[in-house]
């Protein structure tokens, strides 16, 4: 059982080890046995993520022969993340999204709140959270939400942070909210 993904998905896997379940992204495979979790793989990121909910995974990088390599193992509420222009693992805490990153060594990943791994698949109940974020960063989730192209003016926006929760505002709502 195998998938390949480019986005974002959310994963409920029912344990069968005869057949083991995995997601293949342009960086990485992730081997799944029994457990919820979120993958996100944008194409126009220069990372890709996967933050374990509930259950382990084995994180391989993605060339010809991942298993070959040793595994990094998530537990829950942790999050590995693969930066694309180094072709290399990080491990992400529970701080902002552009927190600098410590490299992975084997089975060391760092677990976050929570709270944050809450607000990872906040996406999967139509709410969009946003907890200290980068403008730069919240304006790429805006897009993405709402399907839209967003022209920022003001550069120097892009280095403001910003908290929120929506739901059901329409976008004008949310712009204005960030105004």
């Amino acid at each position: 059982r195998s998938v390949d993904l480019t986005g974002e998905g959310f994963f409920n896997v029912k344990k069968n080890s005869a057949k083991l379940f995995y997601v293949n992204t342009p960086g990485m495979v992730i081997q799944v046995q029994g457990t919820t979790f979120n993958v996100k793989a944008y194409p126009d990121e220069e990372s890709e993520e996967a933050t374990l909910i509930t259950g382990k995974v084995a994180i391989y990088p993605n060339n010809n022969s991942p298993e070959k390599e040793k595994p990094i193992i998530l537990k829950p509420n942790q999050k590995a993340v693969f930066l694309k222009l180094k072709n290399d693992f990080l491990a992400v805490d529970s701080g902002p999204a552009d927190t600098e990153a410590v490299r992975v060594k084997l089975n060391d990943v760092s677990s976050q709140s929570t709270i944050k791994t809450e607000q990872t698949i906040s996406w999967k109940e139509n709410t969009l959270v946003f907890d200290n974020e980068l403008f730069s960063s919240l304006i790429k989730k805006i897009e993405r939400w709402y399907n839209v192209t967003i022209m920022v003016n003001n550069p120097e926006l892009n280095s403001a942070r910003f908290t929120g929760k929506f739901d059901k505002e329409t976008l004008e709502q949310v712009l204005n909210a960030l105004v």
